[in-house]
């Protein structure tokens, strides 16, 4: 008896010809309980019960993937914008100095808000100058 305990059982294998990963009870010739989580493991579904592996620790896992991926995708990709610029412009109004700084992305957009911003200063330098004929 000892020498049959000590020799290896043959490998079962599965209907689809592939080996279980744990070999037969050969004493009794019925796969073991746990046999039978290995092949739930393997293929999904125990052939002998016909019960379905259970697949919702998948879902959590894969949308937490997902939504991990996506925070990252988003990450990288707020990098890529256009980069603001600095514009300055001086001009004497009021007998003073009087200087606009604009950030903008483009050269055109400042020069446009450059130029409203010193034409709305003129309005009101012509507003309140005391000597002016108008």
């Amino acid at each position: 008896m000892r020498n049959m305990l000590e020799l290896s059982p043959p490998r079962a294998t599965s209907p689809l010809g592939r080996q279980n990963p744990e070999p037969t009870n050969y004493v009794t010739g019925n796969r073991t309980r746990r046999d039978d989580r290995r092949w739930m493991m393997d293929d999904g579904q125990n052939p002998e019960s016909g019960r379905q592996k259970n697949n919702s620790y998948f879902i959590p896992h894969s949308s937490f993937l997902f939504l991990l991926l996506f925070m990252f995708y988003m990450l990288f990709l707020s990098g890529c914008t256009k980069k603001d610029s600095i514009y300055r412009e001086s001009r004497i109004l009021m007998d003073t100095f009087c200087t606009i700084t604009v950030i903008s992305p483009s050269r055109e957009k400042a020069r446009e808000a450059v130029e409203a911003g010193f034409n709305r200063i003129k309005k009101i330098e012509h507003l309140l100058n005391y000597f002016s004929p108008e």
